[in-house]
């Protein structure tokens, strides 16, 4: 559609061919095959597109749909089964608290009662050890005084056989008992009056 004046079939407006009616009809006439070959050609592409270009575009995208519902669902039927796990981890996590916390109640229990039966031994030990300590002492005082009054026997007896021997008098008596203790207290505890 060229604007010069060699071709007969211009529709340029400043044309003298313009109004003229055989020129428009034979224009029309002239372009009635190029506008039918371009429908026809415009149906065939329309038809190989849809025959091999649309349905592979479209079966792609229903694929990729599928596959996209697909993950959505394996998706959720994963997170459904995260939450059937952690509730699952939760409830034994308590589970297992609450048996570390009996754990260390008993172990507590225990412990006490172990200290507690050693306190005892300790104290039935220190209650033993004292009283045969006590009994040790009684023992030792007693001997002591078996002892002491066995020596004051002897003593008194040689303090007897001195007066009888001598028959002395009360002032010479009573030395000779003062002699006596003095050498008792000398002999068993070693001081000198």
């Amino acid at each position: 559609m060229s604007s010069g004046g060699d071709s007969p079939f211009t529709l340029d407006p400043e044309s003298p061919d313009w109004g003229n009616e055989d020129v428009m009809i034979e224009f029309i006439a002239n372009s009635i095959p190029d506008f039918f070959f371009g429908l026809f050609a415009f149906v065939v592409a329309v038809l190989i597109v849809l025959k091999w270009g649309i349905k592979p575009v479209v079966s792609a995208i229903d694929a990729r749909e599928a596959r996209i519902a697909s993950q959505i669902e394996q998706a959720e039927a994963n997170n459904r089964r995260s939450a059937e796990l952690q509730a699952e981890l939760d409830r034994q996590l308590a589970g297992a608290e609450a048996k570390i916390a009996e754990m260390i109640r008993r172990a507590e229990a225990e412990g006490n009662e172990h200290k507690n039966r050693i306190v005892e031994a300790g104290r039935a030990e220190a209650d033993r050890l004292r009283v045969r300590a006590l009994r040790d002492i009684d023992t030792a005082r007693h001997g002591a005084v078996v002892a002491l009054r066995e020596e004051v026997a002897v003593i008194a007896t040689q303090v007897a056989e001195a007066v009888i021997r001598r028959n002395l008098d009360a002032q010479l008596q009573q030395e000779l008992v003062q002699t006596a203790v003095t050498a008792y207290e000398e002999d068993v505890f070693g001081v000198q009056a």
